[in-house]
């Protein structure tokens, strides 16, 4: 059977009172089987919040009338190692909760062509966004195209790629710096 335990700290004066409210229900207060402080409402420390950040390094050849996968491969931020830059180039959440993703690109296309960038889950283009950007006929475009989304991820195995589709009619690349194509998301709320 655990124990608890309660210690004082010989440094500090005050004391620490813990209050019943006026309830007539019994209630269960569980801890966390982990190390750490105890977070509430009026907490005036911020909870740590899993947060990446990714761009992609040079640029890269996307085929025509196929949607690609962006092989975003430098890391700006990853406070919890959960995306993977070196393989799969995707994000793996292992917190369960809804999750606020965004990605961009910067891309040239010409004569009505049409480019999409979207956000696909489990490697299919079934949940977050699915913006598309069309140039004129005959004109040429340079464009950055991005945008955002709030997604579940179930904690475990849902995992987050970030990806490009054109119609220009032969290979085109997407931009490769740290401000042109980047794919990053934060956690918004906990299940």
């Amino acid at each position: 059977m655990s124990q608890v335990k309660i210690s004082g700290n010989a440094s500090g004066t005050g004391v620490l009172t813990i209050a019943a409210p006026n309830t007539n229900t019994d209630r269960t207060l569980s801890l966390p089987d982990n190390t750490g402080s105890i977070i509430t409402t009026a907490s005036t420390v911020t909870p740590k919040v899993p947060i990446f950040s990714a761009y992609l390094s040079s640029n890269q050849s996307i085929p025509h009338n196929t949607f690609t996968k962006a092989n975003i491969n430098t890391e700006v931020i990853d406070s919890d190692g959960w995306y993977d830059n070196a393989t799969n180039y995707r994000f793996t959440p292992q917190q369960s909760g809804y999750y606020f993703l965004s990605g961009g690109t910067l891309f040239q296309f010409v004569n009505s062509a049409t480019v999409i960038v979207s956000i696909f889950k489990n490697g299919s283009e079934s949940s977050g966004f699915r913006l598309t950007q069309r140039a004129g006929k005959n004109s040429t475009v340079d464009a950055t195209i991005n945008g955002s989304a709030i997604v579940h991820a179930n904690g475990s195995t849902d995992y987050f790629e970030f990806y490009v589709f054109h119609t220009h009619g032969s290979n085109r690349d997407i931009n490769g710096n740290s401000w042109s194509t980047r794919f990053q998301g934060y956690l918004i709320r906990a299940d």
